[in-house]
């Protein structure tokens, strides 16, 4: 028996050469996207800290986790970032108001951005005479964070650790099954690629600023 011509059916042959890599990319694109939070997260280790940089944005986690280590004498002091530096610690819940006790190193300037983060840690470190620093922030901004202090701590013999902090906002298994995870994850890659467009550039300006 002689089986008809996929033509004489009026199905093009490339539809069925093309369809199973359709598959195959969808499911790739399915796999990728439930891991998607979780790639965000990405710790540096360090072996001492002179210094602790919490950074800014108004995450309670970051200021618990801050308190846990500093408790356990992770590093000496602490500096809290943001604008005003030290914001993050206002109407801090009973929990947590300890941290407002935490041996603290004033931060140089405020800042708004990561970037402009990363250039205050610099400017506090150099001022302290601090050599190590241990950057504690979000587990999603961890990635971006390890990105661009990377980048301004390049060359000043300033050595530094990423630590993820708690997550009090939003499971990263399951970061699509709430707004807070959708809103985070999507934003953060929206802002990953911004930087990795002109991070170079604005590292170069920030730095020299």
């Amino acid at each position: 028996m002689q089986w008809p011509r996929l033509s004489h059916l009026g199905i093009a042959p490339r539809i069925w050469v093309a369809l199973p890599l359709v598959i195959l990319g969808c499911a790739v694109a399915v796999r990728a996207a439930i891991h998607a939070a979780e790639w965000l997260v990405r710790p540096r280790p360090i072996v001492r800290c002179d210094l602790m940089v919490v950074l800014g944005g108004g995450a309670r986690e970051r200021v618990s986790t801050a308190l846990d280590l500093m408790s356990d004498g992770a590093c000496g002091v602490v500096m809290f970032t943001g604008n005003p530096p030290d914001a993050i610690l206002s109407d801090l819940p009973p929990g947590l108001a300890a941290a407002k006790g935490l041996r603290r190193f004033a931060a140089p300037s405020a800042s708004r951005t990561t970037l402009e983060d990363a250039v205050t840690a610099v400017r506090g470190a150099r001022e302290g005479g601090f050599d190590s620093l241990l950057v504690v922030t979000s587990p999603f901004h961890t990635r971006r964070a390890d990105w661009i202090f990377s980048r301004v701590l390049s060359g000043t013999g300033i050595r530094f650790g990423i630590y993820p902090s708690e997550s009090f906002y939003m499971d990263y298994t399951r970061w699509w099954k709430s707004w807070d995870g959708l809103d985070v994850v999507s934003g953060e890659y929206l802002k990953l690629s911004a930087y990795g467009l002109g991070s170079e550039i604005l590292v170069f300006c920030a730095t020299r600023s």
